[in-house]
Parts: structure tokens; sequence; C-alpha cells
């Protein structure tokens, strides 16, 4: 794939960057070796590159995808969000992780500006871009800092993905200039395959399919994708979904997190949702065995902060915890989703 890439206003060739690639691959700094590692890869001559799921609910699996599906996810996004040649692109993300390779492909296939950081929980914004992509962290530590706030009205467009957004991050997303979006994606699909506008006079409340992509449910209730220009095969996902007529769609939670407490299924996500305005420190929803319900509700917290408000109030008779459990720090997977796994293994060997 002969593409050039613009960075920092200068543009470079094939053969340009593949020198560049020698010249840093051993870069002391690991977001740059991660960088032209990438760039190396994205030359060589497979179709393809080796990636890493999320391992959001398991180990993160070794994949590949092919590029050609970079390439029109990257065209996508780039048409959906009426990117033109020259707009200029803030990258970041790790690019150890398909979010951030993604956002190098779409400079390439847009002809954007790229301009690259060091990836940190508060990305440095010190001047206007077009677009970026964040992750909800970093967006929430932006957001709810008194002098850096204002830094994110210095993008246009910025899309939000790889984990979820909670409703305090929603709310501080309201007043902003920036146009934001959240994403719908995975690994698998090379990126979002849908997207939410979250502020502004577009705000949505569903997620929105791209053009080409079809979704559908299974028996089980969960969110089935076709997209055959970012994916080879039809994706059964273990996302609890909801349709529209519209062919809008809400994503309830996940089959492989769902408690089912004495027969009634309850979704971990659904009640973390509904407890997202009820504490000042992290928590999560898991379970723990028990003798009458087969799997009781639980609610980690982490350290002793307190819940501001009776959660009892808020949630049905099946979602109440019937055991609260804390912990020093809640485990979260590389992109910052709750690691469910890990959380399991740590409240049973905890209580159990």
């Amino acid at each position: 794939m002969d593409y050039t890439l613009t960075l920092n206003g200068s543009t470079y060739s094939r053969g340009e960057l593949l020198d560049l690639v020698s010249e840093n691959e051993s870069s002391p700094k690991e977001y740059l070796r991660l960088f032209w590692t990438f760039i190396g890869e994205w030359f060589d001559d497979k179709e393809y590159l080796e990636v890493y799921t999320s391992g959001s609910t398991g180990r993160p699996k070794k994949i590949r995808v092919l590029k050609q599906h970079m390439v029109n996810s990257a065209r996508m996004t780039c048409n959906a969000l009426g990117l033109q040649t020259g707009d200029s692109a803030l990258l970041c993300l790790s690019t150890g992780y398909i979010a951030g390779k993604m956002m190098v492909v779409r400079a390439m296939v847009a002809g954007l500006d790229l301009t690259l950081v060091e990836p940190s929980g508060t990305p440095t914004i010190d001047k206007d871009y077009t677009f970026c992509a964040m992750v909800p962290m970093q967006v929430f530590n932006l957001a709810s800092s008194g002098h850096l706030v204002f830094s994110l009205n210095r993008i246009g467009k910025l899309i939000i993905g790889g984990g979820p957004i909670s409703s305090d991050l929603k709310k501080m997303l309201e007043p902003l200039t920036v146009a934001c979006y959240s994403t719908y994606g995975m690994t698998e699909t090379v990126s979002h395959v849908a997207l939410r506008r979250l502020n502004g006079s577009g705000k949505q409340h569903a997620y929105y399919p791209m053009p080409n992509v079809a979704v559908s449910l299974n028996e089980e209730g969960c969110l089935v994708i076709d997209a055959p220009l970012v994916a080879s095969t039809r994706l059964e996902t273990n996302d609890i979904g909801e349709i529209s007529p519209d062919g809008s769609f809400k994503i309830l939670g996940r089959l492989d997190n769902v408690i089912n407490t004495g027969g009634v299924k309850v979704s971990p996500e659904v009640v973390e949702a509904k407890l997202s305005g009820c504490s000042n420190v992290p928590f999560a929803i898991s379970w723990l065995p028990d003798r009458q319900l087969g799997e009781k509700v639980v609610l980690v917290v982490e350290g002793n902060g307190d819940f501001i408000l009776n959660y009892k109030d808020i949630l049905l008779p099946y979602e109440t915890p019937k055991k609260v459990v804390r912990v020093g720090k809640i485990p979260l997977t590389p992109n910052g989703k709750i690691d469910r796994v890990a959380l399991r293994m740590l409240i049973f060997a905890t209580e159990l």
C-alpha cells in the first residue's frame, strides 16, 4: 500500500517513512518505538496485521486484521465526520492498540496532518485540531480539570471509545463546543462500526450504524454485526442489544457478564449506569456464589470512599447488592475497561 503520511506539516513518501523507521525503531521512548514499528508493518508485504483484542472479558487474543479493511474503515470514519485533506489530527493514543493504529491509517487515507504526542491520562492539546480520538478516561481527566477543560474546545470533532462513558462525563460534555461522538466497535471490526453524537444540537440517544453496516439480534438478544467492508465474516457479539425501527441501537450489557441471581438475570453494566451518580470513588458490580440464589450481586468499592446516595432507592430489588466488598484498586484492562475476570478473582480471593 503506497500511501504518504503528513506529520507536523511535512509529507513523507513510503520510502522516506521506511528510512525513518530504521532511524527510530530503537527510540528510548516506547510510544515512538510502537509508532515506527507500526509504520514498518504497514508497508511490509503482508496483507494483514496481527493485533490483540482488548481482553475486557478474558485474556487478550491475537487476531489478524486485513489492511484493506483498515483502509475501508478509515474512509468510512472520515466520510462520516466530513474530514478532508489537510485537516489536522491529534494522535494521543498508543499505536500498540487498534485505536491508535487507525488514527495513523485515517491520516494516510484522508491526507490529514497528524501530530503525535506521548499518550497519557491527560493529553497535551496546545493548538487547534480538526479531529482526535481518546478513551473515556482521557476525556474525563481533561473535562474535570478546571484549567484543562477548555483545551477540549480546541478540537473540532472528538471520537471517544474503548470503554463505557459515564453519565457524569456525558454531563461534562454538554456545554463544550467540541462535537463529541461515542463509538461502538471492536478490534475485530478494526475500529467502530457505529457512532452516537453525545452533545450539541445533533445529540443522539442511540448508536447509528455506519454505511454498509447492518445489525441484528440473535436468539439470546445479542448484537450481530454484518460489515463486509471491515470484517470478513458476520460477528456475533456478546453485547446485549436493543434495536429501534430506524436501525439505531443501544447496548444494555454483555451476556458473558450477566449475573444469574435466583433465576433473574442482572447486567452489571446496567446497574453500574444506574449508580453512576451515587459514588465519588471508583466502583463496579460483580458477584459471589450464594447457597440460595446461586449468584448474588456484589458492589465492589475501591478504597474507603462512601456512596453519596442510598442506592437501594435507585435499583430494583433483584439488582440491589447483597454485599459490599472493598478492594485496594479495581482492576482495569490496558484500554481502561473494568477487567471483569480479574475483578472476580480478586473478590473471590478476598471473600471465599
